[in-house]
C-alpha cells in the first residue's frame, strides 16, 4: 500500500523482523562496506523499544490495583515472547526477553530490579535449555555487550553532571 521497492521491503524486513533471506547481495555488500551489517541484525534493543512502547501505550491502565498490574504483565510478557517467537529466537533477543520478563515481574511486585541478576538469571536458564549456547558467538556477544554495558554506563553517566530532567535522559541514552 505504501509501495516500497522489493528492497526497500527487505530492508525493513531484516530491521524489524531478522528476516534476512530477501536481501539481495548488492544490499548485504553496502551495509558491510558501510560497516553497518549489524544494523541488520536483531538485539535487545529491538526488545527494549517494543517494551518502552507497551510500558507508554499502557500507562493509562494505571498501577492502582493488582489486577491492572497483573494485565500489564501478561501483555508485556505475550508481547514481548510472541516478538522472540516470530523472529526465531536468536541468542540475544532470547537474553533481552528474559531480563525484560524479569524486570515487568520485579515492577509487578514492586521489588527493585538487580541487572545483574537478571543478566545471570538469563544465562542461567538459556544454558539450561541449550548448554552448548556456551560456545556460540551469538551468546557470548549478547552477554559480552550487556556486561560492559552495566559497568560502564554508570561511571560514564556520572562523568558530567546533569541537572535538567530532559537532558539527563538523553545523556543517560548516549552513555549506553
Amino acid at each position: 500500500q505504501l509501495d516500497f521497492t522489493k528492497d526497500e521491503l527487505s530492508i525493513l524486513s531484516a530491521l524489524t523482523l531478522g528476516y534476512k533471506e530477501d536481501l539481495s547481495e548488492e544490499i548485504r555488500e553496502s551495509f558491510s562496506i558501510a560497516g553497518a551489517s549489524h544494523i541488520l541484525a536483531l538485539s535487545g534493543l529491538h526488545v527494549g523499544f517494543i517494551y518502552t512502547i507497551l510500558l507508554f501505550a499502557l500507562a493509562k491502565l494505571g498501577n492502582q490495583t493488582l489486577s491492572n498490574r497483573m494485565l500489564k504483565l501478561i501483555i508485556i510478557l505475550a508481547a514481548l515472547w510472541t516478538f522472540a517467537f516470530v523472529t526465531g529466537l536468536s541468542t540475544s533477543v532470547i537474553r533481552a526477553t528474559i531480563m525484560c520478563s524479569l524486570l515487568s515481574l520485579a515492577r509487578l511486585t514492586g521489588h527493585k530490579n538487580m541487572a545483574f541478576n537478571s543478566m545471570s538469571a538469563a544465562a542461567f536458564f538459556m544454558l539450561m535449555y541449550n548448554p552448548s549456547w556456551l560456545f556460540d558467538v551469538g551468546f557470548q556477544l549478547s552477554f559480552s555487550a550487556v556486561i560492559a554495558i552495566l559497568l560502564i554506563q554508570p561511571w560514564l553517566f556520572n562523568k558530567i553532571e546533569v541537572n535538567n530532567r530532559a537532558l539527563k535522559y538523553v545523556w543517560g541514552l548516549i552513555t549506553v
